[in-house]
């Protein structure tokens, strides 16, 4: 089987984690025996002369770990007209794929991860050449209704063109039924991200929680408002005010960095809360390990990596039902869902983790997690879609609840 995976964001070098769980998806496939190549739009924003002067143009080749990845570079000149706009990524899709092809050989089958603009690139694909394609719907974007009207109408329109439709949580599936309608003969499944099991491989280094007794939580993501930050610190600030031990470590850099530096000063947490910037994977890796338990704040998670991220790392989770999680935490055993967007409820599930965090076995957390997101799972679930698709076999492969 050859899958040509297009992404519509992809890690632009060694470190990046924009995309980065697009490119373990490609690997996992790979080390299984698929396959596999990506082609991948790196456009710049024609917002300044600076677009047209800096920067690479053409496409861009290298072998990552034997997974051939094209990145197209240039600048989005056509971003102020519709029409004009779908014109130049359909053409610059094919120009892609035409490379691609011509190295590599026609691929069996497409898989488009995330409908901006990679689906523009698969239908003019499909309908040129004939190579059918999947979909993974990953954006918030179609959950915060923050697509124009014409663009929904192209995706609504090329998505006719799909074998397979997936949104990567069920929430999302039911808010693209309504936004993207598929055609009769599909419906938006789910089909869940996988774990880097990477995760749970370190060794614990305590100066990262240096007073015993102290609850240390830990939450990873970009600063802004949108992760829920703000309402995190407040959920701290009652919690220690009600007498709990806790502190709290931020991965993550972004435009709120210094408002939240600024609420942390305001409501007394310099000693209780670090701001640690931007931290790469294996930063990560070592928190995970070094915490005793994760923590979500976010307003809506598609589906949420840093989740399984944290309990393949042996770590119980406390999430808002902000979409993903409901999907992946089974309340009890892998932590504790609250009600979104409310400080005072955050704070009621700081103050249970607190209490019973020694209950959760950092094994059994673990293995549930990958069970269900491993790569093995993972490459288990594709490979029974893909053969369906390509072997015209009909009906939707089966997938694991």
């Amino acid at each position: 089987m050859h899958v040509l995976y297009i992404p519509s964001w992809y890690p632009a070098k060694v470190g990046d984690t924009n995309g980065s769980f697009f490119r373990e998806q490609a690997q996992a496939m790979s080390a299984a025996g698929t396959r596999v190549g990506v082609i991948t739009p790196a456009f710049r924003s024609f917002s300044s002369i600076q677009a047209l002067t800096s920067g690479s143009f053409g496409i861009h080749q290298e072998n990552d770990l034997g997974i051939p990845t094209l990145r197209l570079h240039g600048v989005r000149a056509f971003s102020w007209n519709h029409a004009l706009n779908m014109r130049f990524w359909e053409h610059k899709g094919i120009q892609a794929y035409e490379n691609y092809a011509c190295q590599h050989g026609k691929p069996d089958i497409l898989h488009v991860h995330g409908m901006i603009y990679g689906l523009a690139w698969a239908s003019a694909i499909k309908q040129k050449y004939g190579v059918p394609f999947v979909v993974t719907e990953h954006s918030s974007e179609f959950a915060l209704a923050n697509i124009r009207p014409k663009l929904l109408a192209y995706l609504q329109e090329q998505v006719q063109h799909a074998s397979r439709l997936f949104a990567v949580s069920r929430d999302l599936g039911r808010r693209l039924t309504s936004t993207v309608t598929p055609p009769s003969h599909l419906a938006w499944n789910t089909m869940p991200n996988l774990v880097n099991t990477n995760f749970g491989s370190r060794v614990p280094n305590r100066k990262a929680n240096p007073l015993p007794g102290r609850l240390n939580l830990l939450t990873v993501g970009v600063l802004q408002p949108k992760k829920g930050h703000a309402k995190l610190l407040l959920a701290l600030k009652e919690v220690i005010d009600a007498g709990v031990d806790v502190g709290l470590r931020i991965c993550g850099g972004g435009p709120e960095h210094k408002p939240l530096q600024q609420l942390i000063q305001k409501l007394g947490l310099k000693d209780r809360v670090a701001l640690l910037g931007n931290c790469e994977r294996e930063t990560v890796m070592d928190e995970m390990a070094a915490c005793d338990a994760f923590i979500l704040s976010s307003d809506y998670e598609t589906f949420g990596i840093v989740v399984i991220e944290a309990l393949a790392s042996g770590k119980p989770v406390i999430a808002p039902r902000c979409g993903g999680p409901e999907d992946v935490i089974d309340p009890g055993k892998d932590g504790f869902l609250v009600p979104n967007n409310s400080p005072i409820e955050l704070a009621a599930g700081i103050q249970r983790m607190a209490h019973e965090v020694q209950y959760f076995k950092a094994a059994d957390l673990r293995a549930r997690c990958i069970a269900r997101y491993s790569a093995a799972a993972f490459v288990q679930r594709h490979e029974l879609v893909y053969d369906s698709v390509v072997n015209s076999k009909g009906g939707l492969a089966p997938l694991e609840s």
